[in-house]
């Protein structure tokens, strides 16, 4: 959401009429729902493990993006999804992954979570021209499928190969 909501909400906007404050507002929905989760979230890794958390968040952050394909035009339901998005997918979010390099790395902890941060440099520099080039061509709905499917077939296996308690 946070490397390609202009192109996601605008294209939004022009497919529901709204305007730009409209849909704008979407952004603090996300924001402000995955501030208040992110506690919860580090309070559930620190009890089951920062792994599963992840590996649930994954999941989740997938359904709510495929569920933002299907939504009708109506801003409180956008709102809500976009909520959703941020209550459920901030067990994704970066601080959940240093967590886990922290408990693994003894030596080299420095290194080892610059490594860890690649993966946001590359998300940030790929993202909004991948989602731009999906909703040229194929619409914002399919967009979002995309990410669902990108979530589910990259994200989550990943994790769970690679992500490992210690």
């Amino acid at each position: 959401v946070v490397y390609s909501f202009g192109v996601l909400a605008s294209a939004m906007g022009r497919e529901f009429g709204w305007t730009r404050v409209q849909w704008s507002t979407l952004f603090v929905a996300f924001s402000l729902s995955s501030t208040v989760a992110g506690p919860i979230w580090g309070a559930i890794a620190d009890r089951v493990g920062a792994r599963r958390v992840v590996l649930v968040s994954c999941v989740l952050l997938a359904l709510c993006f495929g569920s933002l394909a299907s939504i009708p035009n109506n801003l409180l339901v956008a709102h809500l999804v976009f909520a959703a998005i941020g209550l459920f997918g901030s067990g994704t979010l970066p601080p959940t992954y240093p967590s886990l390099v922290v408990g693994g790395f003894d030596r080299h902890r420095g290194l080892a979570l610059g490594l860890t941060m690649v993966g946001v440099g590359l998300g940030a520099a790929i993202l909004p021209a991948l989602a731009a080039n999906i909703a040229t061509q194929h619409g914002w709905r399919a967009m979002c499928v995309a990410y669902a499917l990108m979530v589910l077939l990259i994200s989550l296996p990943l994790a769970a190969l690679f992500l490992h308690p210690y």
